[in-house]
This record gives C-alpha cells, structure tokens and sequence, in this order.
C-alpha cells in the first residue's frame, strides 16, 4: 500500500495536480461491482465478438465501471457473475493487449 501511495503522490507531482486521490484495496470482482452498485459496467473482454459498442453504452448513462481483466483475461465464472450484473462484454480489437495498455485502449474511447 505504501508503495502505490508512494507512486500516487509522485504522479499528482509530476502532473502538477493538486488532488491526491485515495487508493483503496478491494479484495474480489464480487465486492467491486457491489461497492459500484448503480454504474454501468463495461468490461473488456477479449471473446466478446464486439457485443456491445462502447459508444451506445456512453451515451446512455453518465457512470460507469470499466473493468479490465488481469493477465490471461477474466475467468468464465466472473464473466457469467457479469453477465448476471447486466455488464456489457466490449471488444478492445483484435489484437492482445497487456492489462496497461488495455486500460488506456479502454479510456480512449471516451474522449
């Protein structure tokens, strides 16, 4: 925890922001999407097929939870929990991208 803190602060820093965000640890997919109840998730996965367009989804609700899978992507079992959440399964292309750069794909298209 020091260390993301630690790496928090020298980006605010090197940003020349003055807000701090708060990191925060949570412990499963479950709880996180519990935690984000009422957000429209969104979630990068790579066997999607494009099932939903980001674009749609954005402009029909202003929260969001976009969640990107670790190394090796989500397992079946958390893309059925989900799927069960009405998350929309979003492709990122065709090619495979490490989680990082996964996240800025993922950003991208909101701008």
């Amino acid at each position: 925890m020091d260390r993301l803190e630690s790496t928090a602060l020298s980006a605010m820093k090197q940003s020349l922001r003055t807000y701090l965000p708060s990191i925060k640890v949570i412990n499963s997919l479950e709880e996180t999407v519990q935690r984000f109840a009422g957000y429209k998730l969104l979630v990068a996965y790579e066997k999607s097929g494009g099932e939903a367009d980001i674009r749609d989804s954005a402009n029909q609700n202003s929260k969001f939870l976009l969640l990107v899978g670790p190394e090796g992507g989500f397992s079946e079992d958390e893309i059925s929990m989900l799927k069960q959440k009405d998350a929309d399964l979003v492709s990122l292309g065709s090619n495979r991208l490490r989680a990082e750069t996964a996240v800025i794909a993922f950003l991208s298209q909101f701008i």
